[in-house]
């Protein structure tokens, strides 16, 4: 009995409970729907937006792989990834105590042979002296003449081809009103003859006229193709005539010091030894130099894959390798040091199909970083990748985002979110989105006139991402109401939410 007692007791405490939670959600429903306001806003004047998303990573679109031009043993490298250089600033330097050496021997050899020059030189009579001078300013004079031929003849060429073009042009405009003229007449007729009948001989001379057209294109073109010929020839002969005078010109200077009283010889080797030590002291100087490596742009250091005491073999330039939204290459993997420029970067993303159908070249873009989550920075759509990209049967069209003045912080590799203004309209009058139905291809808003709802037929234009444009039906500053679900009790025990603003249906809930 005490356990039956029990269970009754429990039973009883539960059906209590149940019946309060019952009282207690009913009294939240009706007392909701007493208090519940629906949310207002106006129409408002100013900008509509719709972007697209995607997501990418920065990268810079030019980097340049840094090598030695001269060969030795590193003994130093002063930058490392991540600083800043200037262009002319040094890198990494190599032992040069070979190179410092030739240096050296090759400026005490120049000494010596000028020396030996102008010991030479001094014995020549003053007689002499000016019919070298004489000698050598005709060879000059012959050479300037040579130059300005070529001029001549590039600027002849460049006329001529004008010329062509000219005529060519204007063969096929006179082919065009031919051929034109073909086809009025052999739509309209030529009239008729005197027997009556259609008289085509117009159609004749059309056909005629037009095969001459067709000649004095093909003359106009065999003409050009002549003359282009004759042009490069005279070009060529010019160049030509500009060696044969620097050849005169180093033969006058040759002839000069044979007519010397002082030993020809001794002048000639005197300046042959002047010329071949200036070429040695040069090539010294240039084996000095490629033992620095300096930066050749401002950039940031990206890499630095040789190491103190390696022997680099020396010899390679720098080059370059860009990376576009399409493909990309680099020549990194060979470089001493690899630079990149961080004042012009960019992100490429992978757009939808139906998104990147809407984004185009110029487009304005915003570009936000996860690692840096108070920065945004203006861009531009510079590509939009003609080809897709399907990964996992999802296709993705790339778009290449060039940034506006980014910041130091943003580096090469950042995770970056790309959104583009794909369409935007100007001063119009505009509600949020959210608060307009359309069913059946008509748009509705709810507004509310002297404490009354009304659902007003509106035209709306642009859809943005927060809010349409209103071309029609609704004026600046007017109320709307926000659709927003309100509970209420209707026929008893039965709860139905209503949707305020003007809403459409009734959605039960329960039995």
């Amino acid at each position: 009995m005490t356990k039956r007692r029990s269970l009754w007791i429990n039973g009883g405490l539960a059906l209590a409970v149940v019946a309060i939670v019952l009282l207690g959600v009913n009294g939240m429903y009706s007392s909701a729907s007493a208090k519940t306001t629906p949310r207002t806003t106006t129409v408002q004047r100013g900008t509509v937006q719709a972007t697209v998303t995607a997501s990418g990573n920065v990268s810079a679109p030019t980097s340049l792989a840094v090598n030695f031009a001269s060969g030795g043993v590193v003994t130093s490298i002063v930058v490392k990834p991540g600083d800043q250089v200037t262009a002319g600033q040094t890198l990494a330097k190599l032992d040069d105590t070979q190179t410092l050496a030739a240096v050296a021997s090759a400026q005490a050899s120049l000494n010596a042979a000028q020396a030996s020059a102008s010991t030479a030189s001094a014995g020549l009579t003053p007689a002499q002296q000016r019919q070298n001078a004489v000698s050598l300013t005709s060879a000059q004079q012959q050479l300037s003449a040579a130059q300005s031929s070529y001029n001549d003849a590039v600027q002849s060429a460049q006329i001529n081809a004008a010329g062509y073009a000219n005529a060519i042009a204007q063969a096929q405009a006179q082919l065009t009103r031919d051929t034109n003229q073909l086809a009025a007449d052999t739509k309209n007729g030529c009239g008729t003859s005197a027997s009556g009948a259609p008289n085509t001989s117009c159609l004749t001379a059309d056909n005629i006229a037009i095969a001459k057209d067709n000649d004095a294109i093909t003359n106009v073109t065999q003409q050009k193709t002549s003359g282009t010929f004759k042009d490069q020839q005279a070009i060529r002969q010019a160049q030509n005539s500009i060696a044969s005078a620097n050849n005169s010109l180093a033969s006058t200077i040759a002839a000069n010091n044979v007519k010397a009283e002082v030993s020809a010889t001794s002048v000639a080797q005197a300046q042959a030894s002047v010329a071949q030590s200036q070429a040695n002291l040069m090539s010294a100087q240039k084996a000095e130099a490629g033992t620095t490596l300096t930066a050749p742009i401002d950039g940031t250091v990206a890499a630095v894959t040789g190491t103190v005491g390696q022997t680099v073999s020396g010899g390679g330039a720098s080059s370059s390798s860009s990376s576009s939204s399409s493909s990309s290459s680099s020549s990194s993997g060979s470089a001493f040091i690899t630079l990149t420029s961080l004042s012009s970067l960019q992100v490429v993303g992978g757009f939808a199909e139906s998104d990147a159908a809407q984004v185009k070249v110029g487009q304005p873009a915003t570009v936000t970083f996860n690692a840096l989550p108070n920065q945004q920075v203006s861009g531009k759509v510079t590509q939009v990748d003609i080809n897709a990209t399907v990964v996992s049967n999802v296709v993705t069209y790339n778009v290449t985002v060039s940034l506006t003045n980014p910041s130091a912080q943003v580096k090469p590799g950042m995770t970056a979110n790309l959104s583009v203004v794909v369409a935007s309209r100007d001063n119009v009058l505009h509600v949020p989105t959210a608060d307009v139905s359309t069913v059946g291809g008509t748009s509705t808003v709810t507004v509310l006139r002297n404490g009354n709802q009304v659902v007003q037929p509106v035209t709306v234009g642009l859809k943005g991402d927060q809010s349409t444009e209103i071309l029609s039906g609704l004026t600046q500053n007017e109320t709307i109401v926000a659709p927003t679900v309100n509970l209420s009790t209707t026929g008893g025990s039965t709860r139905t939410p209503t949707f305020g603003g003007g809403g459409g249906g009734v959605v039960r809930l329960g039995g």
